[in-house]
């Protein structure tokens, strides 16, 4: 008899005449009747023992999926906050001076890592200024570009070629009471902006904003976000 028989008590059994088949019925008898015993007496059997290694191993699949999740969720959230610190920003458009291409309530995301500014970029600038707001414009000349405003005609010149505006829907106009002078060189790291809402804009044909230190440039906007009827890139 095997150590783990060894542990069940003595109990009485019919006498069965020894056959090939009734040994083997003596034999899973008497197995199954000790380890019933065996499970009574002591709290554990063998399918005690198997359904507790089995809880076991769920609770341990189920402990992992949850910390799994947790650990999903927890990186996910410290890339969102990296992102929106040093990467991404989302704005929001106040106002018309950027129609017909951007919308007042226009919920627009913004990148600023390694940005370098461009003609014809949308842009976020936050230098200081009698508005006290940020301001969303594009960007019409950068440093070294000379540029030229003819206000009765309605055109802008730049570096000595007429420069094509097709996103405008009207001519460049308007003339702010305190305006720059034109035509005007931009110095090395600045950069002149408008809004392509040419005659209903503040921009830096104003001479109380002006040109705007690439230092104030919040980043480049190039998604929408809503309204969704026009979601995609810029």
């Amino acid at each position: 008899m095997d150590q783990d028989a060894e542990k069940c008590s003595p109990r009485p059994v019919l006498f069965v005449p020894f056959t090939a088949g009734a040994g083997k019925i003596m034999v899973f008898a008497l197995a199954a009747f000790c380890c019933t015993h065996y499970n009574g007496e002591q709290g554990k059997g063998i399918w005690s023992m198997t359904d507790d290694l089995s809880s076991r191993r769920q609770g341990r699949k189920a402990a992992a999926a949850v910390f799994e999740y947790l650990e999903t969720l927890i990186t996910a959230a410290i890339l969102v906050v990296l992102l929106c610190t040093f990467a991404i920003r989302m704005v929001r458009v106040e106002g018309r001076s950027m129609v017909p291409t951007l919308g007042d309530g226009d919920f627009l995301i913004s990148y600023h890592l390694f940005y370098q500014p461009q003609r014809g970029d949308i842009v976020v600038i936050t230098k200081p200024n009698e508005i006290s707001t940020p301001l969303i414009k594009r960007v019409i000349a950068v440093g070294g570009d000379e540029i030229d405003i003819d206000f009765e005609v309605g055109t802008v010149t730049l570096n000595g070629e007429l420069l094509e505006e097709p996103f405008l829907s009207e001519p460049t106009h308007y003339q702010p009471e305190q305006s720059m002078q034109f035509p005007l060189t931009v110095p090395p790291g600045q950069v002149f902006a408008m809004g392509d809402n040419r005659n209903h804009s503040s921009d830096s044909r104003d001479a109380r904003i002006g040109l705007v230190d690439e230092r104030y440039i919040m980043g480049k906007t190039f998604f929408r976000l809503a309204p969704f009827g026009q979601f995609g890139l810029i």
